[in-house]
């Protein structure tokens, strides 16, 4: 398993219109609370444009790909990447131990199915572990 694939343009869009969104109608619900001297309070929140929003969608997303590829987001990139794949190795591995400790025959008959699973993960966890190796260059 490699890392989730960082949130596309439309997505951060999606997301920044919905907060904009509840910040606005949270101001919203508390402009009706109590009794306020009216020069004491904030001025409510505005809503941003679509514009507005492209442009800080824009800017997070253009700031997300800076990170990943900087040499600190490669790094822990590639460090989620060996913690997942070693994950799901020991997960496979106990799962075949249980098995060889519940009945040793069974778990001969469901090795040669699970080899190949087995070798999957290994395939993954060794190329994590080269990507690690090349990120702390």
């Amino acid at each position: 398993m490699s890392a989730p694939p960082p949130p596309r343009h439309d997505e951060i869009l999606a997301r920044l219109a919905a907060r904009d969104q509840a910040a606005w109608a949270a101001g919203q619900a508390a402009r009706r609370t109590g009794a306020v001297w009216s020069a004491l309070t904030p001025d409510p929140r505005r809503r941003r444009d679509a514009d507005q929003l492209r442009a800080a969608a824009e800017a997070e997303h253009a700031a997300r790909r800076a990170w990943r590829d900087s040499p600190q987001g490669r790094l822990k990139t590639a460090l989620s990447a060996l913690q997942q794949a070693a994950r799901a190795l020991d997960h496979r591995a106990e799962a075949l131990r249980e098995a060889a400790s519940r009945d040793p025959t069974l778990a001969a008959e469901v090795w040669p199915r699970r080899r190949d699973d087995l070798r999957r993960d290994a395939a993954r966890l060794r190329q994590a572990l080269h990507q690690l190796l090349r990120a702390l260059r």
